[in-house]
């Protein structure tokens, strides 16, 4: 498995976490640990195995856990959830994984927040894809977990 991960500027931190929204929202929470105490993340994959499988292991670890199984709306999500990182499936439909990485750095209140894009496109692809688009890491899908795991530590400070 192939993971980098770059170290930036913390998120300011808005710690609030508000409402879950209407009940059509896509999203879920899963709080393994205090919710003021643990770290966040959003996970966004449009493949509902792979946001159940991570849910679980990132739940299991200490995670506070969101997730999405689309890219659209998840900018008012990451605005209100404010995580510690956002984990971004490269390939979606509609709205891709980079495409959202750019969204959220072109908003001056979400630029500093951390994406991990998250593949199963060739590691040297998906490195390149991530330096393109700004993203702080990435991730290969299928590989160790405690890649995974280790990759996203870096951003629970």
């Amino acid at each position: 498995m192939t993971a980098r991960a770059r170290r930036p500027p913390p998120p300011s931190d808005g710690m609030s976490q508000g409402s879950r929204g209407p009940a059509d929202d896509p999203t879920t929470m899963i709080a393994s640990a205090t919710p003021s105490t643990a770290p966040r993340v959003l996970l966004v994959d449009d493949d509902e195995s792979v946001v159940h499988a991570l849910t679980r292991l990132l739940g299991r670890a200490g995670w506070e856990v969101r997730s999405s199984e689309r890219a659209f709306g998840v900018l008012n999500l990451v605005a209100e959830y404010r995580p510690h990182v956002i984990v971004l499936d490269v390939v979606m439909p509609g709205l891709d994984g980079g495409q959202l990485t750019e969204l959220l750095r072109s908003d001056p209140e979400l630029a500093r927040t951390r994406v991990v894009l998250h593949s199963g496109m060739d590691p040297m692809e998906l490195e390149q894809r991530a330096r393109l688009v700004e993203a702080d890491g990435f991730v290969s899908k299928g590989g160790r977990p405690a890649d995974l795991l280790e990759t996203l530590r870096q951003f629970a400070a």
